[in-house]
């Protein structure tokens, strides 16, 4: 992972995304892209940009420095004019960026919802990998919880998973309709494996445990349970297409996952 862009409003949960941003750009020594977007041309912006950057870097650097240590810093910080969708979809292709990080919502922040907030069009329209960070950084990822089943879709958001927290215990839930069974297993646990071993050719063994988990129920109800029992600090998960057609689009499961879990979230787009 070499190139990570994180998109700011200047709002204290920008703050933790930003936080958490530099921390994960620190781990893969990756080149962080801070963007801030203005529905109008204000040059002023950039001032409180660089402070925002300034109070995060202080803070990793005095509050978490086993982690964070010293002397690391973004590799450019903008203030992009117009839509915000448009530019931040924009800059993730200029830089190359692998993943995207940003916020959550602060539009209704006593139900959590994100309808009608550029994140959730984000969400619906955006081809790169998306963690949205609820909570302040206290460490690198540690626990990480992954909503898995046999799609190339899924199986993708193991991937970026795996390569966003190298060193975090992972447990991969499948959520079943009817009776897991060995088959079910077993097929889980192939895709796992599979991962595991593409991941170590491409950047090194992954270091923490994983635990394969398959439960009866939706894939809300599961990944649920394990929030309570696991208390991850990441949850990921891919957001599936509607039918064959490829409008935008963000599933009430999904929808409800973001919304209701008390973790940041790692949506990845359609993979086909």
């Amino acid at each position: 992972m070499k190139q990570i862009l994180l998109v700011t409003n200047l709002s204290p949960n920008s703050q933790h995304a930003l936080e958490r941003a530099l921390l994960v750009a620190k781990i893969h020594r990756a080149a962080l892209h801070v963007l801030h977007v203005s529905v109008v041309d204000d040059v002023s912006l950039s001032r409180p940009l660089e402070l925002q950057v300034r109070e995060a870097i202080n803070r990793l650097e005095s509050e978490l420095e086993d982690d964070f240590g010293a002397g690391f810093a973004p590799a450019s910080t903008n203030v992009a004019t117009g839509d915000p969708v448009e530019a931040i979809r924009a800059a993730g292709t200029s830089y190359g960026a692998e993943i995207i990080i940003a916020g959550h919502s602060e539009k209704s922040p006593s139900d959590g919802s994100l309808a009608g907030t550029v994140l959730e069009s984000l969400l619906m329209t955006c081809g790169i990998p998306l963690i949205v960070v609820k909570s302040r950084p206290a460490h690198h990822y540690e626990k990480v919880l992954v909503g898995l089943d046999p799609s190339p879709t899924s199986i993708h958001a193991l991937a970026v998973a795996l390569q966003v927290a190298p060193t975090a215990d992972f447990v991969i839930a499948h959520a079943c309709e009817n009776q897991a069974d060995t088959v079910t297993y077993d097929r889980i646990n192939t895709i796992v494996q599979g991962c595991l071993e593409r991941l170590a050719k491409a950047v090194g063994l992954h270091e923490g445990a994983v635990d394969i988990r398959i439960e009866n129920g939706s894939v809300r109800q599961v990944l649920g349970r394990h929030v309570s029992r696991f208390g991850p600090q990441l949850v990921a998960f891919g957001r599936h297409r509607r039918g064959p057609t490829a409008s935008p689009y963000l599933g009430s499961g999904a929808r409800s996952i973001l919304e209701s879990l008390d973790a940041d979230m790692l949506v990845t787009p359609p993979w086909d």
